[in-house]
């Protein structure tokens, strides 16, 4: 059997947790979004220009309604802005390397059905909680999952090197 075919189990568990951390991490990117949509606090001058017009063409005007009515961008972005941004700078940090390493330890180690799924589940439930728990600013969860995260990643590395070498 291939190593990287939805027959091999390991690699399914894969599969499913790329993509679950991939629309996480675009739900993520969405929010952030329109955030700034809603609150008319864009990052960049270009993009306070550009929007309003954009989206009042596709609403009828109504882009205007949704919005605060300040004409100049708003000096104290909700701090749900950076928040976000940081949770998903924390994410492009984290999850890349993670499905790299897990792909690369799938096909050297062959770890079992069971042991994959529960590695890469504690990852994705990790990534998840951290996310929740950076926006709401809860401790000691946004520790305890950073290192839930981290264990899984280590796990993933020895599997690597005890196959390999």
């Amino acid at each position: 059997m291939s190593d990287l075919t939805i027959q091999n189990p390991a690699f399914k568990s894969f599969a499913i947790a790329t993509g679950v951390l991939g629309l996480k991490m675009v739900a993520t990117n969405v929010s952030i979004v329109t955030l700034r949509v809603i609150s008319n606090n864009f990052g960049y001058a270009e993009d306070r220009v550009l929007f309003p017009t954009v989206l009042n063409a596709i609403t009828g005007g109504n882009y205007s309604k949704w919005t605060k009515k300040e004409e100049k961008p708003n000096k104290q972005p909700s701090e749900l802005i950076p928040r976000l941004n940081a949770a998903l700078s924390n994410d492009v940090a984290s999850i890349p390397i993670f499905l790299l390493l897990s792909l690369t330890w799938i096909i050297v180690a062959k770890p079992s059905e069971e042991t994959a799924t529960k590695v890469l589940g504690a990852f994705v439930g990790a990534r998840f909680v951290h996310v929740f728990a950076f926006v709401t600013r809860i401790q000691p969860f946004r520790v305890a999952s950073f290192l839930t995260g981290l264990g899984a990643t280590g796990y993933v590395v020895a599997g690597i090197l005890k196959a390999v070498l």
